[in-house]
């Protein structure tokens, strides 16, 4: 039987991400947060849904660290995993966490209801704030931040899967994608990643790692 994301997200998500255009190669090896080249060219400002119905878009956060998230309530693996380290890193974070939003974007709308999305999220951690809107919109930003997301077609039950980024997309204080922190990484790296964007936040003379003349 073929792997989906959910199951062998490791292998399966790293190779839909790379097919998808993110250079593989970590611009620290060996150690550190993952920093891919080339994260300027995708990512960017999207306008989704609360579970309250009041339109959100990322340029409203602007001037806060968004750890952007695609997933679904019905993973029961590589989500709840996600999820979890983000919300220990936001405790790592102590007062600094207030310069920092969490986002939780469901990649299954039909099931995810604003209901299921409003009692899910909150498990994690209070900060983390779950959007939705129609599976075309929801499409559309995973495919401006090369997320793979794939809806299975349902079995003979009517259960379906769908296929993820497991990546957490780190974007900086100016609405651009900054970084990457892959499955399985500990909360420490999004501690570090996070830390080192608000150190460089609060330098004026401070430049992109991502878009330094090196790493074009």
């Amino acid at each position: 039987m073929k792997p989906n994301l959910c199951q062998s997200v490791m292998l399966a998500s790293g190779l839909c991400v790379s097919a998808m255009g993110v250079a593989s190669t970590p611009a620290e090896p060996g150690g550190g947060p993952v920093q891919y080249r080339a994260l300027g060219q995708f990512g960017g400002d999207f306008t989704l849904t609360r579970v309250d119905g009041r339109p959100f878009s990322l340029h409203d956060i602007r001037g806060k660290i968004a750890l952007i998230y695609f997933g679904f309530t019905s993973c029961t693996s590589t989500c709840p995993m996600t999820l979890s380290s983000i919300a220990t890193a936001m405790r790592m974070l102590g007062p600094a966490s207030a310069r920092v939003q969490p986002l939780f974007i469901t990649v299954d709308t039909r099931r995810d209801t604003p209901e299921v999305l409003r009692e899910y999220a909150p498990r994690f951690h209070p900060s983390i704030l779950p959007l939705t809107g129609t599976q075309e919109q929801v499409d559309a930003v995973a495919a401006e931040y090369r997320a793979p997301l794939y809806v299975r077609k349902p079995d003979e039950s009517g259960a379906y899967v769908v296929d993820h980024s497991s990546y957490l997309y780190v974007v900086r204080q100016d609405g651009r994608l900054a970084n990457l922190v892959r499955l399985g990484d500990p909360p420490e790296r999004i501690v570090h990643v996070v830390n080192g964007l608000l150190e460089e936040g609060d330098s004026p003379t401070s430049t992109s790692v991502s878009l330094r003349e090196s790493d074009r």
